[in-house]
């Protein structure tokens, strides 16, 4: 009797401890296009200790609409398909850090671009190039290019890390690895090799998407490893969920009209998704309706932003004004520095000056007013910025 129940304690610790592992091993599978939930989110969901930064205007400082931004203790870096800006943390114009062109220190499609942690150098990648570029930001030097050590690469993405480079090629299909780590000097020191299939009919892809926080590398690749979000931590890379945006788009050459999935931001427990429909008719290419998503908390809620809120300015944009993809191009996390920057256009800033529905204490009515005073609706954008949750 007592082998018996001792047996029958054993295989119920172990039917305890295969429970524990199934559920640990379950990732979470969302269909953004099933999702019923609904949500309206605020800024201050996502970040805390927000200021208003006014980008100085110059005629060698002016920023097109389409730009993305690093932003540090000391430097703000402005990524346009031009030139690469540098501004001091209030906004002061610094310098051109480097523009488009073919000749030493010039670009042509920024492809991967990043700051080491003490804010002294700028790295990028460009599809002219199969180096990776670094420029010391207190003199405007260049030093001797970097070169990418596996595969001969002319466009990569890159995460600075305290002591080498994490280096994600854009065109996997004959590189061999999904990220390798190398030395400042361009040594190899080791990486992840591809093992999902080799997709050859594949015409157009969607941009990765990529998050570093700490030694942890976030990392969203749509199609190509199932719409899978990993956490990489140097070669160790876990699942963290599935994220099916719909068809999957560049898949097939007689319709490549499909969905594009980008992960925009993280912050401590909230992920946010743009969906995005894309169509080609007489080869020329359409952009559709864009939809956003929250992933939240452990349970990994899945829910549509019907409202985006800035709650220091008093603006709601709604279900309609997202839909127009404005947040793709606002919006722009930087989670290795903790912070949320949102961009606003000057005649947009000035737009909701003008509303006054702001609901803020006296002292920054005051100094948002004042920067509404100083800027025209042909300055530079604004940019919100606020610390992660």
């Amino acid at each position: 009797m007592i082998i018996i129940y001792t047996i029958w304690i054993l295989l119920s610790i172990q039917n305890w401890l295969n429970d524990q592992q199934t559920k640990k091993d379950i990732i979470p599978n969302l269909k953004l296009l099933e999702c019923s939930n609904k949500k309206a989110i605020k800024l201050s969901d996502l970040a805390s200790e927000s200021r208003l930064v006014k980008l100085e205007t110059k005629d060698s400082s002016l920023i097109g609409r389409d730009s993305r931004y690093i932003v540090g203790s000391k430097y703000i870096i402005c990524i346009t398909r031009s030139n690469i800006l540098q501004f001091d943390s209030n906004g002061g114009f610094i310098r051109n850090v480097a523009q488009t062109g073919r000749g030493p220190g010039e670009f042509v499609n920024i492809t991967g671009v990043d700051i080491d942690k003490e804010e002294k150098n700028l790295f990028f990648t460009s599809s002219n190039s199969k180096m990776i570029q670094k420029v010391d930001l207190n003199t405007e030097k260049f030093s001797t290019p970097i070169s990418i050590a596996k595969g001969g690469l002319s466009a990569c993405k890159i995460v600075i890390l305290k002591d080498k480079i994490a280096v994600f090629p854009t065109i996997t299909d004959n590189e061999g690895f999904l990220v390798c780590y190398q030395d400042l000097f361009g040594k190899y020191i080791e990486g992840i090799p591809v093992k999902y299939k080799r997709v050859p009919q594949l015409k157009i892809r969607a941009d990765r998407s990529l998050l570093s926080q700490g030694n942890n590398i976030y990392y969203f690749e749509p199609m190509i490893c199932g719409d899978t979000i990993f956490q990489i931590s140097t070669i160790n890379k876990t699942p963290m969920m599935i994220v099916n945006g719909g068809e999957d788009f560049g898949h097939s050459n007689d319709d490549p009209t499909g969905y594009i999935t980008l992960l925009l931001s993280k912050s401590k427990d909230t992920w946010i998704f743009a969906n995005q429909l894309i169509e080609i008719k007489n080869n020329t290419l359409k952009l559709g309706d864009v939809h956003y998503y929250t992933v939240e908390g452990k349970d990994s809620e899945l829910s549509e932003i019907t409202q985006f809120t800035l709650d220091n300015l008093g603006k709601t944009y709604s279900f309609e004004e997202l839909k127009a993809g404005f947040l793709t191009t606002s919006l722009s996390v930087d989670l290795a520095r903790e912070q949320f920057v949102f961009k606003i256009e000057s005649i947009e800033f000035k737009k909701i000056v003008a509303d006054n529905k702001m609901t803020v204490p006296e002292n920054e009515l005051t100094k948002i007013k004042r920067l509404d005073k100083e800027i025209s609706i042909y300055d530079n954008p604004v940019l919100l910025i606020g610390k992660l949750k």
